[in-house]
C-alpha cells in the first residue's frame, strides 16, 4: 500500500460522497469517510477512513490515515434497518387497526393505588369513574398504523394527531377500558375484550381488542401492542335484531287482539297476554303444547283443521266462531295466515283473534232496532229530497194529517226548506210542531249519500208546559227561572246529543273493530319486511319507518274511536285533584317553551269522581293547551271550590279559537289539527258529564283560551 497513492482507495467517479472526500483532501482538510472495497480474494469489506493533515511548522507535509474495518457493524446495522423497515411495513399496512402503547405511567398509578390500600380495584373503578378517564389519558401512544389514522385521525380531509385515548373514547368506552386496567392490576400480559369508540366522523364503532405486552416489557408495560378488529357491522345488526325482536314482542303483547303462533304441526310457539286473558294461565303453560290442549277436544280439532288449511293456502283464512271459554261463550273473528321463510317454506301459522262478542250482540240488537220504528209510539218518518214520503210509522199519522200530506202529496213549504237545507249542508235540524194540545220536536237527520232525510219526533209537551209555567213566576224568581230554563235546555241538548252519539258510537265501534285487524296484519308484515331489510336501500328503510309511524297514528285513532264507543259508567271515589294534577304534570311534561304555573300545588281539594276517567279528561286538556302554544307561552292552573262543585281552570296563552269554531269544538269528528279525528274534547265532555260535571270554554283569537272543568264535591251528582 505504501507504494500506492491514497486516491487509489477513493474511486471518485463511483459515488458523490467520494468526490466530496477527494475535494477535502485536495484542500488539505480532515476527512471521515465510509467506503466499500474489494479485497484480492474477492471479499467485500466496509472500511471507515479517517484522514488528518500532517503539519510541520504550519506547513502541510502529508496525512495521518487510520482505517477501521466496520464490516460486521455495517452488516448488523443493515439487518436492523431492514428489520425496522419490515416491521414498519407490516405494522403500517396491516389490514386491521394496530397501536403501540406505553402503559408504564398507568402501571405506576395502579401500584400507587395498591400502596394506598386499594384491594378491590374493580369496585374502586366502578365507584370512581373519573379515575378510569384519568388513567386512559395517561396511556402514551407510541405509534399507530394507517387504518387507525384513517378511522380516527382524518376528519373532513384534515389529519389530526392522536395523542390520547380520550380523543377516541366516549362515555360508554370507559366501562370497557376497565378490562384493560384489570389486566394490568392482575399482572396479565395478554387480554381480549370488546370496546366501543367514536370515530373522527362522529360515528360509534365496535371492536374486538387483542392486547399483548411485548417480551421484555412485562414489568413496566412500556410497550403494548393492541390490535382492533372492527365488528361494527355485526354489532349493529345484532342490536337491530334485538330491537326488532323486542319491538315485535312489545307489539304482540300489547296488541288489542289475541295473537298465537303455531308450528306446522299445530304446536304453540308463542301466545300473547290478550289470548291468555281469555283462557287463563301463563305462556309457559302452553308453549310447545298442541292447540287442542287450549281449546278442548271439539274446538281444538276445529282450530287444528284450520291451521292445516292455512298451511296450504296462499291467502289468509278468516273465520267467525263461538268458543266455550272459562268466562263463558265468546264469539271470535280469527285470521289464519301462514308464515314463510326466505325459501318460501311454511314454518308456522299466525292466528289473530278479536273478541266480537259485543259486535254479535250489537248485530242482534240491530235486528231488534230494525223493528223499533214501527214499535215506537213517537213519530218516525223518511222523506226524499223532493218531499216524497218514503216511510211513516203509526205515530206519524197525526202530523201527516196536519200537513194534509195525503191530499197535497208534499210537505208544507217551511218544512220543505228545512229538509232541503239539511241535505244540502249535511246538518241535523230541530223543528217544533204543534199537534193539537201537544208539542213535538222534529229531529231532521240527513242521510246525504242516500238523498233522503229521517225525521224523528219527540213529545216535548211537558217541557214546553214547564217553560210556560216558569214565565209565570214573579220577577224576584227570575234567576231561578233562568237556571231552570238553562237546565232544561241543557237536558234537551244532552238528549239530542246522546241520540247522535249513540248512532256514532255504534258506527265507531264497528269501524274500529274492522280496521284493527288489517292494521295488525300490516304491522306484522312491516315487521317481517324490516327484519329482512338490514342491507337494503336506506330510502326503503325510510319508507318502512313512515309506514310504521302512520300505523301507530291509525291505531291511536282506532283507540279513540273505541273509547268513544265504550264509555263506561263512572266509579265514583274520593280524588284529590291537586295531587292528581301533580302526577299528570310529571307524566306529561310540557315542551321546553311552555311554562306551567300550578296555583293548585300544596292544596287539598277532594272531589268524588272516577279517577281514571278524570285523568283522561285532564290529560286531554293539558295536551290541547301544550299544542295550542307552538311558539311557547304559559299555562296557568287554578281552582276555586264552591258549595257543590270544584271549578278547575286551564288558562293558556296560545293561538286561541276562532269565534266560528267555539261552538263546534265539542262536536265529534271536528278538528282543526293536521292529525287526529276530533274526538278528544268530545270524549272529555262526555266523561265530565258522566261524573256529574261539565266543561266550558272561553277563548280570544290570538290571546289564548280558558277551559273550565266543573267537578262535584259531594257524592251526589249536581
Amino acid at each position: 500500500m505504501s507504494k500506492n497513492s491514497i486516491y487509489k482507495f477513493l474511486p471518485i467517479a463511483e459515488k458523490a460522497e467520494y468526490i466530496q472526500a477527494y475535494a477535502l483532501l485536495q484542500q488539505n482538510k480532515p476527512v471521515l469517510q465510509q467506503m466499500e472495497i474489494t479485497r484480492p480474494d474477492g471479499d467485500m469489506r466496509m472500511l471507515e477512513l479517517v484522514a488528518t493533515p500532517r503539519l510541520l511548522q504550519k506547513k502541510f507535509i502529508g496525512f495521518f490515515i487510520v482505517l477501521h474495518d466496520i464490516t460486521d457493524q455495517f452488516i448488523k446495522e443493515k439487518h436492523i434497518e431492514e428489520a425496522r423497515r419490515l416491521y414498519q411495513t407490516i405494522f403500517m399496512d396491516a389490514p386491521i387497526r394496530i397501536w403501540e402503547l406505553d402503559h408504564s405511567v398507568v402501571k405506576q398509578e395502579i401500584d400507587a393505588l395498591r400502596t394506598q390500600g386499594v384491594n378491590d380495584f374493580l369496585r374502586h373503578f366502578n365507584e370512581h369513574p373519573e379515575i378510569i378517564q384519568r388513567l386512559a389519558g395517561l396511556v402514551k401512544i407510541n405509534a399507530y398504523n394507517k387504518l387507525v389514522e384513517k378511522r380516527y385521525a382524518n376528519s373532513s380531509g384534515r389529519k389530526k394527531k392522536i395523542i390520547s385515548l380520550n380523543q377516541i373514547f366516549w362515555e360508554k368506552s370507559y366501562p370497557n377500558f376497565v378490562q384493560e386496567l384489570m389486566a394490568i392490576v392482575e399482572g396479565r400480559t395478554a387480554n381480549t375484550y370488546e370496546i366501543t369508540t367514536r370515530a373522527a366522523d362522529g360515528s360509534i364503532r365496535y371492536s374486538i381488542i387483542d392486547w399483548a405486552v411485548l417480551p421484555g416489557h412485562e414489568k413496566d408495560y412500556s410497550r403494548v401492542i393492541v390490535s382492533a378488529n372492527d365488528i361494527t357491522t355485526r354489532k349493529n345488526a345484532e342490536l337491530e335484531l334485538l330491537a326488532s325482536e323486542a319491538k315485535f314482542r312489545l307489539l304482540a303483547e300489547h296488541a288489542g287482539v289475541g295473537i298465537i303462533y303455531t308450528n306446522p304441526h299445530g304446536n304453540i310457539i308463542f301466545i300473547n297476554s290478550k289470548s291468555l286473558a281469555t283462557i287463563g294461565g301463563n305462556p309457559q303453560d302452553y308453549v310447545g303444547r298442541d292447540v287442542k290442549d287450549i281449546f278442548g277436544e271439539k274446538d281444538g280439532a276445529m282450530v287444528k283443521s284450520r291451521v292445516e288449511q292455512a298451511i296450504h293456502s296462499t291467502k289468509s283464512l278468516v273465520f267467525e266462531s263461538m268458543f266455550d271459554s272459562p268466562i263463558g261463550k265468546k264469539w271470535y273473528h280469527t285470521t289464519y295466515t301462514r308464515i314463510l321463510d326466505n325459501q318460501g317454506v311454511c314454518i308456522g301459522v299466525q292466528l289473530i283473534s278479536d273478541d266480537i262478542t259485543l259486535q254479535k250482540e250489537l248485530e242482534s240488537e240491530t235486528q231488534s232496532l230494525a223493528r223499533f220504528p214501527e214499535e215506537n209510539p213517537n213519530p218516525v218518518m223518511r222523506f226524499s229530497r223532493t218531499g216524497q214520503l218514503l216511510y211513516a210509522n203509526k205515530g206519524s199519522q197525526e202530523i201527516l194529517e196536519i200537513w194534509n200530506y195525503y191530499q197535497l202529496k208534499c210537505v208544507p213549504a217551511e218544512y220543505q226548506v228545512v229538509l232541503e237545507s239539511s241535505l244540502a249542508e249535511n246538518q241535523r235540524e230541530l223543528v217544533d210542531i204543534h199537534v193539537g194540545r201537544r208539542v213535538f220536536s222534529l229531529y231532521f237527520s240527513p242521510i246525504q249519500n242516500m238523498d233522503y232525510v229521517n225525521i224523528y219526533g219527540r213529545d216535548i209537551t211537558d217541557l214546553k208546559n214547564t217553560q210556560v209555567e216558569l214565565l209565570k213566576y214573579s220577577k224576584g224568581l227570575e234567576k231561578i227561572v233562568e237556571e231552570k230554563t238553562r237546565d232544561l235546555l241543557e237536558a234537551q241538548e244532552r238528549l239530542v246529543r246522546q241520540e247522535r252519539l249513540a248512532t256514532m258510537g255504534q258506527l265507531a265501534s264497528g269501524i274500529g273493530h274492522e280496521l284493527r285487524n288489517p292494521l295488525a296484519v300490516i304491522n306484522n308484515a312491516l315487521y317481517m319486511l324490516k327484519l329482512g331489510s338490514s342491507d337494503q336501500d336506506p330510502t326503503l328503510r325510510e319508507y318502512l319507518d313512515i309506514i310504521d309511524q302512520e300505523v301507530a297514528a291509525s291505531n291511536k285513532i282506532i283507540t279513540d274511536l273505541l273509547t268513544f264507543a265504550r264509555i263506561k259508567p263512572a266509579n265514583l271515589d274520593r280524588v284529590d285533584i291537586p295531587v292528581l294534577l301533580d302526577g299528570l304534570l310529571l307524566k306529561f311534561v310540557p315542551p321546553e317553551t311552555v311554562r306551567v304555573v300550578n296555583d293548585l300545588a300544596g292544596q287539598s281539594v277532594p272531589v268524588y269522581v272516577d279517577q281514571k276517567q278524570i285523568e283522561q279528561v285532564i290529560t286531554n286538556l293539558l295536551t290541547n293547551a301544550y299544542q295550542s302554544m307552538p311558539e311557547g307561552g304559559q299555562l296557568t292552573l287554578r281552582a276555586e271550590a264552591g258549595k257543590k262543585q270544584l271549578k278547575v281552570q286551564f288558562c293558556d296563552t296560545g293561538v286561541g279559537i276562532a269565534p266560528g269554531n267555539i261552538d263546534k269544538i265539542f262536536e265529534p269528528l271536528f278538528t282543526t289539527k293536521a292529525k287526529g279525528i276530533g274526538l278528544g274534547l268530545t270524549i272529555s265532555k262526555m266523561l265530565a258529564e258522566i261524573n256529574g260535571g261539565k266543561i266550558t270554554v272561553k277563548s280570544k283569537l290570538g290571546e289564548g283560551s280558558t277551559f273550565t272543568l266543573w267537578l262535584p264535591i259531594s257524592r251526589g251528582r249536581e
